[in-house]
C-alpha cells in the first residue's frame, strides 16, 4: 500500500474541514472523506492536485490532506 499519494479533490466539505480524493493511478478510486490539515490557512479546490498520507490499519480509507499544489 503507499501512505503517500497524489490525486485530485472531487468534493470538498468546508463545514467538517474534508475532502474527498480521487487517486488517478489507484484506478480513479475515490477516498473516503480525508481530513484537510492546513484548513486555516488553505482549502482545497474540486479539481485541485493535492499530497495524503494515508493510514498504514485503515485500509486505505483514512488519512489526511497536507496540502496542494
Amino acid at each position: 500500500m503507499d501512505f503517500i499519494r497524489i490525486g485530485r479533490i472531487s468534493s470538498a466539505d468546508t463545514e467538517n474541514k474534508t475532502a474527498r480524493v480521487i487517486f488517478e493511478d489507484k484506478g480513479k478510486i475515490v477516498s473516503a472523506p480525508l481530513i484537510v490539515l492546513q484548513n486555516h490557512l488553505w482549502f482545497p479546490d474540486i479539481g485541485q492536485m493535492v499530497l495524503c498520507i494515508i493510514l498504514p490499519n485503515s485500509g486505505g480509507n483514512d488519512g489526511f490532506i497536507l496540502g496542494g499544489f
